[in-house]
């Protein structure tokens, strides 16, 4: 922070974007203020990392989520471009670009877990609410359980909550099965994926999700999930299924398989965490004990979600950026800080 200190002026904020953007390869939307007491913001390249801007006749605010700006009433809400950067004086806005050699093309690369999973179902991304693009993901994930060569004899859809119920409204619709929450989150747990190790993540889920038993026995259950991540949630969720007396137990998830790390803020820098690295659709299922296993395709996520403009390098391998060697260096150090974990 001592160096935001030394920047008073436009011209000075815009020579320091021009460094950070070259010297930093990664995903970041960052708020801060200027000496002078002027708001700034600035977004990463390839815009992986969600900035939007507000106004109205009294304020001007800055965050990653529209859902921020309930409290200001009616205002003008616009999304800051990848590689931009704002200062707000007064009740002005003044706008402006690093171009970055890192992104000649200037494309954008939203990272799509922001939407699948982080972001709350009111906050909104191209005028669609988080809430409608979850649904319409569910939509597509029913059509392809249809289309697969599987029997369908679910009698509920139960969804792991929270961000997952508008997707298990959607494929209960779709498919005509009745969508119960038989899963019960702890809103006092936090969000198991991004602890620190697998015996604090296994520990955590323990307390984080109960389950109504009596009316699972003998019924056929499809548990839609967001994603599968570590697989830790889905094989717990899965085995009190099945001790409740659950006959038999399928498990839908909204996103693709993730086969490789994220090193771009979402917590699975290793590819050998991830349940579905290395593996088959099969050795997933048998992994994680569930009967039936559906995943939702790429091109299912980007029809779902309505744009190509998406990061899904932990789907396809296709980083935005990358700085040879450091990636590799960066998962070395994370296995020898805490040894490889399933």
């Amino acid at each position: 922070m001592k160096e935001w200190k030394k920047i008073p002026s436009v011209e000075g904020l815009q020579s320091a974007l021009t460094k950070i953007f070259s010297d930093f390869i990664g995903a970041y939307a960052v708020v801060g203020a200027l000496s002078n007491g002027d708001l700034f913001a600035f977004r990463d390249p390839f815009g992986i990392r969600p900035l939007y801007i507000a106004k109205n006749s009294e304020t001007v605010a800055i965050a990653s989520e529209t859902s921020a700006f309930a409290l200001m009433g009616k205002c003008e809400i616009e999304e800051v471009p990848h590689g931009s950067w704002v200062i707000v004086k007064n009740q002005d806005i003044i706008r402006g670009s690093v171009l970055s050699s890192l992104n000649p093309q200037e494309l954008k690369r939203h990272c799509m877990f922001e939407m699948l999973y982080f972001s709350s179902p009111h906050s909104e991304n191209s005028k669609k609410s988080m809430y409608t693009l979850r649904f319409l993901l569910g939509t597509e994930l029913a059509k392809q359980i249809q289309e697969s060569n599987t029997i369908l004899d679910y009698d509920y859809v139960v969804p792991v909550p929270d961000t997952s119920r508008a997707a298990a409204i959607a494929v209960a619709e779709h498919l005509k099965t009745p969508y119960r929450e038989y899963l019960v989150k702890n809103a006092y747990v936090p969000r198991t994926f991004i602890l620190s190790n697998n015996e604090k993540r296994m520990r955590a889920l323990d307390m984080k999700l109960s389950l109504i038993g009596p009316e699972i026995g003998n019924k056929n259950i499809l548990l839609v999930d967001d994603s599968v991540v570590r697989g830790n949630t889905s094989r717990l969720m899965i085995k009190r299924l099945k001790e409740a007396g659950a006959k038999h137990v399928g498990l839908a998830s909204t996103c693709p398989p993730i086969l490789h790390p994220c090193f771009y803020g979402i917590d699975f820098p290793d590819p050998s965490e991830l349940v579905a690295h290395g593996r088959t659709q099969k050795e997933i299922a048998v992994a994680l004990g569930v009967d039936d296993l559906f995943y939702l395709t790429q091109e299912g996520l980007k029809k779902a979600l309505g744009t190509e403009e998406l990061c899904m390098a932990c789907l396809d391998g296709k980083y935005p950026m990358k700085r040879e060697g450091v990636f590799e260096s960066f998962t070395a150090q994370r296995r020898g800080d805490r040894g490889c974990e399933l």
